[in-house]
């Protein structure tokens, strides 16, 4: 971890106390700590993924310029959890979207976590058409046995007949969102069932699933037994070797980027007082 005197000058210039990006930081945490709860109830494992993993390294929590919030499920415990929050009311505060609460969402086997005390104020066509559009926590599927070339294909389909279809201003919305879930359909229930029998289950890393797109493996050794480490104070769960899987992700994780390299979203947020979905 960095120095505390490092890590106070980069919180005062991106993400000071009561600034907005702090604001949703601190809610994204409260969703953390509420999937760490469901996940630790229903024995599911999860862990902290990405920057999220790496702001818990190198800041004791959020990368100070960061607005996003990432973790990695195995695909199965991913599916049990979807079946848990469908089944049980477990929060007024959060809700487990995915294409089949709702049918505008069509991401493929990636679930987000959603905050239903603000939103998201984006001008995307995607993030409009659907009803849930507050915070969210990214929900990644990681398979063993992914073959890469199959996940290719799922990868091109999605984004020349999908996301494109939803997102081209020359197509007409209510065209290209039938056609894109027509497409959705034919991907998730006719193909990835048929590329899956191809599946390499002895191989020593998880990819992410169909329709994610992230292509780094993470390999079993890093990963388990899982352990816990302190994220803005509160303990998640955390890959045996976090210094390992950061590394296979970023390389040289632990040097702070250059001011001009630092990349940051820009994103908007309403908040409510009180559930608005």
């Amino acid at each position: 971890m960095i120095d505390s005197k490092l890590q106070q000058q980069l919180r005062d210039s991106y993400n000071p106390d009561g600034s907005e990006l702090r604001k949703a930081q601190l809610r994204m945490t409260d969703m953390l700590i509420f999937f760490d709860k469901v996940c630790a109830k229903y024995n599911l494992r999860y862990w902290l993924d990405s920057g999220t993993l790496l702001g818990a390294c190198r800041h004791g929590g959020f990368i100070p310029w960061d607005d996003d919030t990432d973790v990695c499920m195995p695909l199965e415990d991913l599916l049990k959890l979807k079946e848990i929050m469908a089944k049980d009311n477990l929060s007024n505060e959060f809700f487990l979207q995915s294409h089949e609460n709702e049918r505008n969402y069509l991401r493929i086997e990636w679930c987000v976590l959603r905050d239903l005390k603000s939103e998201y104020v984006q001008d995307s066509r995607f993030h409009n058409g659907l009803k849930h559009r507050g915070l969210q926590m990214d929900i990644f599927p990681m398979e063993i046995g992914v073959r890469p070339k199959l996940k290719w294909i799922i990868d091109q389909i999605y984004n020349r007949f999908i996301t494109r279809f939803v997102m081209d201003k020359k197509i007409p919305y209510r065209f290209g969102m039938g056609e894109a879930r027509f497409m959705h359909f034919t991907v998730t229930k006719i193909l990835i069932p048929i590329f899956r029998l191809f599946d390499n289950k002895s191989c020593n890393y998880y990819s992410a699933a169909y329709g994610v797109p992230l292509v780094t493996k993470r390999y079993l050794k890093n990963v388990y037994p899982l352990t816990r480490i302190s994220f803005e104070g509160h303990e998640l769960n955390s890959p045996c070797n976090p210094d390992g899987y950061l590394t296979d992700l970023y390389g040289d994780w632990k040097k702070i980027p250059d001011p001009d390299k630092i990349q940051t979203h820009h994103v908007r947020v309403k908040y409510y007082d009180k559930p608005i979905y």
